[in-house]
């Protein structure tokens, strides 16, 4: 029996904690990373609300996900524009990405940043052209996309994954246990 065979058999104890301790770490980096990557919307009383005539409407596609050549993907946006607000852009995204808009049509828009606010910039700066983020729709009093829902479902999916990611962390000391210990009883069997 070749030096390499008798490796492989005294070795042999370890293989199936050592494989738990890399499957369940990769588990939880991938866990860490989902929940990273989970974009919440602001909290709905943090949101402007503001009464706004759509007047035109045009779809393009923007790059989204990690920089590269292929592994960036295309998502469709839905930009709108105001007469009463000119040089300002309402991108519907997310949630608000599914409401029908046939201009013109008057919305109440959830946003993130003042209306006024963005006028002004643009005012100042002419060459700056504002894009604010739509988070909810509501029309004549009625709600077509809640930005709570959206912003507690956003929550939700993110606590979920930083818990499987933690659970899966966590699980790893038991797998490491054993492997320490059978490391260690290998060790003072043969290298004592």
């Amino acid at each position: 029996m070749s030096a390499f065979d008798e490796a492989k058999i005294i070795l042999r104890p370890l293989f199936v904690p050592s494989a738990a301790v890399v499957a369940l770490l990769v588990v939880s980096a991938i866990q860490f990373s989902e929940a990273r990557s989970i974009k919440v919307p602001p909290a709905p009383d943090t949101l402007f609300v503001e009464r706004v005539r759509i007047d035109a409407v045009r779809h393009t596609l923007e790059p989204m996900g990690q920089s590269g050549p292929t592994l960036r993907t295309s998502v469709a946006v839905r930009l709108a524009t105001s007469d009463d607000w000119p040089g300002l852009t309402f991108r519907f995204e997310g949630t608000a990405s599914g409401v029908s808009i046939i201009p013109p049509v008057t919305f109440d828009l959830h946003l993130a940043q003042d209306v006024r606010e963005a006028a002004e910039r643009h005012r100042q700066w002419p060459n700056v052209f504002p894009s604010l983020i739509v988070h909810g729709v509501s029309e004549n009093g009625q709600m077509l996309v809640d930005p709570e829902q959206a912003h507690n479902a956003a929550e939700n999916r993110k606590g979920q994954s930083e818990l499987f990611g933690w659970i899966a962390l966590i699980a790893t000391i038991l797998p490491g246990f054993m492997l320490y210990s059978r490391g260690r009883v290998l060790w003072d069997r043969h290298m004592a």
